[in-house]
């Protein structure tokens, strides 16, 4: 793409409001083990985010829409990555109410409680990006909380 990568993200809940967390299985292209707080689908030629962000679930979560509830698009962000140094990413927040079928990719998937999110921030335990998320994430709730405008860019 001539104008750089554009990425759906897929932050995920159950209907306690946890927060599910990935881990990948280990390979010999990653550097080091971290903490995905969610999906991520690169969007296809034409293809919008949301549609990329529903693809990514079934994909990697085997969720398909039907599924799929209350998803919300929260904002979209700049981000660099070493291909690209355009790259544009959206953030989609979704509940799901069904039985998960994580890829194959995953060597564990499983939903947190916030305090546990918030301890793995501090831990440093989430890969880079998506711990950018989170502070973008929470960042932009906590003023919208306190009736403020919040701009990322």
């Amino acid at each position: 793409m001539a104008d750089g990568q554009r990425t759906a993200f897929v932050m995920v809940c159950n209907k306690d409001g946890s927060l599910m967390m990935l881990k990948q299985r280990k390979n010999k292209d990653m550097k080091c083990e971290s903490v995905e707080m969610g999906i991520s689908e690169p969007c296809r030629e034409n293809e919008d985010y949301k549609d990329a962000a529903l693809r990514g679930l079934k994909l990697a979560l085997g969720a398909d829409g039907s599924k799929v509830e209350k998803m919300q698009q929260m904002f979209v962000f700049p981000y660099e990555e070493s291909c690209s140094s355009s790259s544009r990413g959206c953030l989609f927040t979704v509940e799901v109410d069904c039985q998960l079928q994580p890829a194959d990719k995953y060597e564990a998937v499983e939903f947190w409680a916030c305090e546990r999110s918030q301890q793995a921030m501090e831990n440093n335990e989430f890969a880079p990006l998506w711990a950018t998320i989170w502070k973008i994430f929470y960042g932009e709730t906590l003023s919208r909380l306190a009736g403020s405008e919040f701009d990322i860019f």
